[in-house]
């Protein structure tokens, strides 16, 4: 996972801002100044979204140059899949949560929000994806590659990472518009 730099960094107060609609949120040297949004605003779900926008701009990043034969493009493409994959469903399972007010269910049940594949259920149910059946392979393909590195596989997914950078890039899009549902 991505570090979170701002989470470990002192926190100091700052000046009150002349934009009366923004709030600024200050952490150490760093400081940003945010839309006042619903008083629900997360600040928990605002920084995964943050780390999963950095993962698919990565991935684009990487699907843009060409492959050829180069084994590490393919590989770093790969990896990039994985992080995008992995930050997707867990941002979506924080904004289920959070903001949706969705609650945990048991593992067993269906669209538990334990499990990745029960969040990506249940964003299809809630409209934030499409294409479930891919989505959930991509799953399948990310916990393929992320325990054991075959070759084969790599191989065989490579093609498939166009449409998944669509999928995320979609996913990502869903969720910035509706932070403030």
């Amino acid at each position: 996972m991505f570090p979170r730099l701002l989470e470990t960094m002192p926190r100091k107060k700052l000046k009150s801002s002349t934009n009366s609609k923004a709030k600024p949120v200050a952490f150490g040297k760093a400081s940003v100044v945010r839309e006042a949004g619903p008083d629900r605003f997360n600040n928990r779900f605002e920084l995964m979204l943050a780390d999963f926008e950095r993962a698919v701009s990565k991935f684009e990043e990487v699907l843009a140059r060409p492959c050829g034969d180069d084994d590490i493009v393919r590989d770093s493409a790969l990896q990039r899949f994985e992080f995008s994959v992995e930050l997707a469903w867990k941002t979506t399972r924080v904004y289920l949560i959070e903001n949706l007010k969705l609650e945990m269910k048991p593992a067993s049940a269906p669209n538990s929000l334990s499990s990745p594949k029960g969040v990506i259920r249940e964003a299809f149910v809630q409209g934030l994806i499409g294409d479930e059946p891919f989505w959930l392979k991509m799953l399948d393909n990310r916990n393929l590659l992320s325990h054991v590195y075959n070759e084969k596989a790599a191989e065989a997914i490579f093609p498939t990472l166009p449409k998944a950078f669509s999928l995320c890039r979609d996913l990502l899009k869903a969720l910035k518009e509706r932070r403030y549902d």
